[in-house]
């Protein structure tokens, strides 16, 4: 890959999702952004005991409160569940980020 294309690819990527929303939409949200905050929990994410059989994003990755309009990543889940998809923890936490910042702009929408 041309080191170019990589550089946007990434610079893409790591755009906040209420940009992205704002630029395809060519809309600009009344009230600010629609950034949610964000923290990492090392305590034992909800679903932690089915961690080996059906588990959920929200129960074990993270999770979005809508109350408080706040993201929660949960590092054990991140930790255990990245190499049995040949991920690094880094990369998905930035996908489940991702993920739950983008669901809490289509709540907030609603």
């Amino acid at each position: 890959m041309d080191s170019m294309v990589g550089i946007e690819v990434c610079s893409e990527i790591l755009r906040p999702p209420y940009l992205l929303a704002q630029q395809a939409s060519g809309f600009q949200f009344a009230g600010g952004p629609l950034m949610s905050s964000e923290h990492s929990s090392d305590e034992e994410p909800p679903e932690w005991a089915m961690r080996d059989e059906r588990w959920t994003i929200d129960g074990l990755l993270g999770c979005y409160d809508a109350n408080q309009q706040r993201i929660t990543i949960f590092n054990k889940g991140i930790e255990v569940i990245a190499p049995k998809f040949g991920l690094q923890p880094e990369f998905l936490e930035m996908i489940v980020t991702r993920q739950r910042n983008e669901r809490a702009i289509k709540e907030r929408l609603r």
